[in-house]
């Protein structure tokens, strides 16, 4: 009986480990918000429940939900998504109504690897492929690009904006964007969809590490070429 017991408690904590370790679970972690979905949050699949929850939340509460898409954002602010909270991370793929969107829950590496099957890549993107394109681009997040690359930013062509107070979706250019979510009432806005585009072709690059201690390697480092650039110090 002892060792049925033992296998048991194993089986269930490997059993819970590897639950934890799934890409959900991980979200909920990164914002502060395990246990989470028993307090009247929110993880929509598509646009009609996603629009739901919002209106749900927002009679109910008078504010806007906190929106949460991978996490990241959260855990590196050391800050937890506090009241009604919708996540995103089951708000992805591209949109049925129009293919050359995509929602605004997908990861950028969920993204690459559907750009790989037609041979063509991002330009540059955030250092962490597994953000939300919502946060990428409500939150000007960003890559370490060098000269021969391009910004980040110029991989959306547009998106589609709620305004969960008012109900109004608008579509919006990146300089737009960056106006409202820079603004004070960021937080009433949330990014449905986006439409990407500046793809450049998926060629092998090849990566190098430069020791800095001169000013003739720094100048190495420096010299025109570069897709990417990254220094660490310390």
């Amino acid at each position: 009986e002892r060792y049925i017991i033992a296998f048991s408690v194993a089986f269930a904590l490997i059993l819970y480990t590897v639950v934890l370790r799934m890409h959900s679970p991980r979200v909920l972690i990164r914002s502060g918000a395990f246990p989470a979905l028993l307090r009247g949050d929110a993880t929509p699949k598509n646009e009609a429940a996603f629009l739901g929850a919002v209106v749900r939340i927002y009679r109910k509460t008078r504010k806007p939900p906190t929106i949460v898409g991978s996490g990241w954002g959260f855990f590196l602010k050391h800050d937890g998504a506090k009241g009604k909270r919708i996540f995103t991370h089951n708000f992805k793929g591209r949109s049925p109504r129009n293919l050359k969107r995509w929602r605004a829950g997908t990861t950028i590496a969920h993204v690459a690897k559907e750009l790989l099957k037609d041979g063509v890549a991002f330009g540059s993107h955030p250092t962490m492929d597994y953000i939300s394109l919502g946060a990428w681009f409500s939150q000007a997040n960003h890559g370490n690009s060098g000269d021969r690359g391009i910004a980040s930013s110029k991989c959306l062509k547009n998106a589609r904006v709620l305004n969960m107070v008012t109900g109004e979706i608008v579509l919006m250019q990146y300089k737009e964007i960056r106006i409202l979510f820079d603004g004070s009432d960021a937080g009433n806005h949330v990014i449905l969809d986006v439409e990407l585009h500046n793809f450049v072709p998926n060629i092998d690059v090849q990566k190098r590490g430069i020791i800095i201690n001169s000013p003739e390697t720094a100048a190495e480092w420096l010299s025109p070429g570069a897709y990417l650039r990254l220094c660490f110090q310390g």
